[in-house]
C-alpha cells in the first residue's frame, strides 16, 4: 500500500504499487499541494508528454508572497529552474510554466534544495511535525507547496508530497 498525504494532513492508502495514469496522478498532486483545476489540467498534459524523470511541482503560498513579495518567490523559482543548468537552458516545463522542473534523477531534487536552502533561507520554514514538537526559530510559513511524481513508465506516475521548503 501506498499512503499519500494531502494538504488537510490526512492520509489516504491506495491498494497498487504499480502508479497512476497521467490525469490521476495530476489530481493527486493537485490535493495534496491546492493546484487550481487548470493547473491540474496543465500538470495532465505535461505528465502525458514526459519520459521518466522525476518532476518537482510547486505551488508558491500566497501567505509567503504576501510578506515576501512575488518578485522573491519568482527569483527563488527560477534557482530552481537553472540549477545544475548550462545557461540559456532551463528545468522547467517546456511550455515555460515556472512550476514544474525536471530532473534527472531524484537525488538531484534533495542537491537543488539544499542550493536553494544556502541562497534563500527565508523561503524555507519549521514542518508542521517539528512546530508539533515544540520547535521554535524559523518562521511558520513555507515560501510553496511541493510534490514529486515519478515516472515510473509511459502511462504510470508515482506521486508524493515533498517538503522541499520545510525544516
Amino acid at each position: 500500500m501506498m499512503t499519500h498525504v494531502f494538504t488537510d494532513g490526512s492520509p489516504t492508502e491506495r491498494p497498487n504499487d504499480f502508479g497512476d495514469d497521467p490525469a490521476t496522478a495530476s489530481q493527486q498532486v493537485a490535493e495534496m499541494i491546492g493546484l487550481s483545476t487548470e493547473l491540474t489540467k496543465v500538470l495532465a498534459e505535461e505528465l502525458n508528454l514526459t519520459n521518466e524523470d522525476p518532476i518537482l511541482a510547486v505551488r508558491v503560498n500566497d501567505a509567503w508572497t504576501a510578506i515576501h513579495s512575488q518578485a522573491t518567490a519568482d527569483a527563488i523559482l527560477d534557482d530552481i529552474a537553472t540549477y545544475n543548468m548550462v545557461p540559456p537552458n532551463r528545468r522547467d516545463a517546456a511550455a515555460g510554466h515556472r512550476w514544474i522542473f525536471h530532473f534527472n534523477k531524484s537525488s538531484d531534487i534533495d542537491d537543488c534544495r539544499d542550493q536553494v536552502l544556502g541562497n534563500s533561507p527565508n523561503a524555507f520554514s519549521l514542518s508542521p511535525a517539528a512546530v508539533a514538537h515544540g520547535a521554535v526559530g524559523l518562521p511558520a510559513i513555507p515560501m510553496a507547496f511541493c510534490a514529486v511524481i515519478h515516472k515510473i513508465g509511459v502511462r504510470e506516475d508515482d506521486v508524493q508530497r515533498y517538503d522541499f521548503f520545510y525544516m
